[in-house]
C-alpha cells in the first residue's frame, strides 16, 4: 500500500474530480451508499470513470442489465441533474477500487464497499490487523482488559480495528493510541467523518484521524442512523485478520461482526467471563460447543493468544505505561479486596479487617491517586 496515498491526495485533476463525483453521489437524495455499491458491482470500469459517464447521463456502462428496465437511465438522469447544479470539490479524501491497497483489503470479498472516505494514513493498514469489539455496556473489568489488550497489541506492531462505539470499542482504541506516537488504530464509523458519535468520543476520534486512520462509507456530514451500524460492522470484519470479542450480551453489534467474520473464515477469539456477568452472555456462548459442533471462538486470555494466530514473534509488554503512584501494602490490600466489583466503604473495611475510618482514608488516597472512583455510594476500580 502506498504511504503517499495515505498521507495526501494525488494532485491530478482527474483524481480530484473522481473524489468529487463519489462524494456527490453518496450525498445525493435518492442515490447514496447502497446505490453506489450497486453501480460498482455492475460496472467493469473503475468507479471514477463509471461516475463520469453517469454524470453526463450515459447509462451505457451497464448493457448487461439494461433489458431489465430503465432503472439505470433514471439513475443516470438523476445524477446528471445533481452534477449540472454544480459539482463541488470533495471535502475529504476517498479511497476506492483501483487504488493502492484496495485489492489487498477487499479484492476477494463478495460485498466490498464501493468507496471509503478517510482521514489519517492508509499505511496503517499495512500492519497486521485485529478487531476488538464488544458491548457498549461493559463491566469495569471488560473496559480494563480491552484497553490493555489494545495497548499491548499496538506495542507489538498490530493495528487495532474497531467501530469507535462506547464501551469495549472505545477502550480498545484508547489503549492502542496511548503509547504509540504513530498510531495503530483504525476506526470504522457508522457516520460521516465530520460527525462524532457518540459525542464523548469526539477527542478520541480526532486523535485517531490525526495519528491513525478513520474510515466511513458516508458523506462527511451524515449523522447516525440505525441501518448504518450493521454495515459498519461488516467493514470491521472485512479489514480484520482476527476478531476478538471482549464482552458481549446475548444480542448486539459485536455478534453481527462475529457473523460477518465467520462468513469470511476469520479466526474469532472471545474472552471467558463469569457466567453471572450479563454483559458477557453472548461472548461466553461463543466459547461453548453446542450439540457436538465446535465452538465459534477460541478463548483469549491475553495478547499472546492473538499473536499466535497472526504468527507474529513479538515481545509483549505485560503492563501499559502507568504514571500512577504504586499503592503501599495497606492500599494494595484494599484494591485486591475491591477487585473489579462495586463495593461500599463498610464492605471493604469488613473484608480487610480495617477500622472504618482507616479504610475511608485509604480509599480517599487511592481515589486521589487515580486508582478508584466513587459512584452512587460505591467504590469502583479505574482502568489504566
Amino acid at each position: 500500500m502506498s504511504a503517499a496515498l495515505g498521507n495526501g491526495r494525488p494532485a491530478t485533476h482527474s483524481r480530484e474530480r473522481f473524489e468529487a463525483l463519489v462524494e456527490a453521489f453518496v450525498s445525493s437524495p435518492g442515490l447514496g451508499v447502497s446505490r453506489l455499491r450497486s453501480v460498482q458491482r455492475h460496472s467493469e470500469m473503475i468507479l471514477g470513470e463509471t461516475l463520469e459517464r453517469l454524470a453526463v447521463g450515459d447509462s451505457s456502462s451497464f448493457p448487461a442489465i439494461r433489458r431489465r428496465g430503465d432503472g439505470w437511465e433514471q439513475l443516470a438522469a438523476r445524477f446528471r441533474q445533481e452534477c449540472e447544479s454544480g459539482l463541488r470539490a470533495a471535502t475529504c479524501r476517498w479511497w476506492m477500487a483501483g487504488d493502492p491497497g484496495w485489492a489487498a483489503a477487499f479484492g476477494s470479498d463478495e460485498d466490498p464497499p464501493a468507496a471509503l472516505a478517510y482521514a489519517g494514513s492508509l499505511a496503517v493498514l499495512d500492519q497486521p490487523r485485529v478487531a476488538i469489539v464488544g458491548t457498549r455496556s461493559a463491566s469495569a473489568a471488560g473496559i480494563a482488559f480491552s484497553r490493555q489488550l489494545g495497548a499491548s497489541l499496538s506495542a507489538a506492531g498490530v493495528a487495532v480495528v474497531s467501530g469507535l462505539a462506547r464501551g469495549i470499542d472505545g477502550a480498545a482504541h484508547r489503549g492502542a493510541m496511548c503509547s504509540d506516537v504513530e498510531g495503530r488504530a483504525v476506526g470504522v464509523l457508522g457516520t460521516g467523518l465530520g460527525v462524532a458519535y457518540p459525542r464523548e468520543h469526539r477527542q478520541l476520534q480526532g486523535v485517531i484521524g490525526d495519528r491513525g486512520l478513520l474510515l466511513s462509507e458516508y458523506e462527511p456530514t451524515r449523522g447516525p442512523r440505525p441501518e448504518a451500524f450493521p454495515l459498519r460492522n461488516r467493514i470491521v470484519a472485512q479489514l480484520a485478520q482476527v476478531v476478538i470479542v471482549v464482552e458481549s450480551g446475548a444480542t448486539g453489534g459485536s455478534l453481527l461482526t462475529v457473523h460477518e467474520a465467520a462468513m469470511r473464515g476469520r479466526p474469532i477469539l472471545a474472552v471467558p467471563n463469569n457466567p453471572l456477568v450479563r454483559s458477557a452472555t453472548g461472548s461466553n456462548d461463543l466459547l461453548r460447543s453446542v450439540e457436538g459442533a465446535p465452538a465459534v471462538a477460541l478463548p483469549c486470555h491475553g495478547p499472546a493468544d492473538v499473536l499466535a494466530l497472526l504468527d507474529l514473534e513479538a515481545i509483549i509488554r505485560s503492563t501499559v505505561d502507568d504514571n500512577r503512584v504504586e499503592p503501599d501494602a495497606r492500599s494494595r490490600r484494599v484494591l485486591d479486596a475491591l477487585g473489579w466489583d462495586e463495593r461500599t466503604t463498610s464492605w471493604l473495611a469488613s473484608s480487610t479487617s480495617l477500622p472504618l475510618g482507616e479504610a475511608a482514608t485509604v480509599l480517599a488516597n487511592l481515589e486521589d491517586a487515580g486508582w478508584i472512583v466513587h459512584r452512587s455510594g460505591r467504590w469502583q476500580r479505574r482502568p489504566r
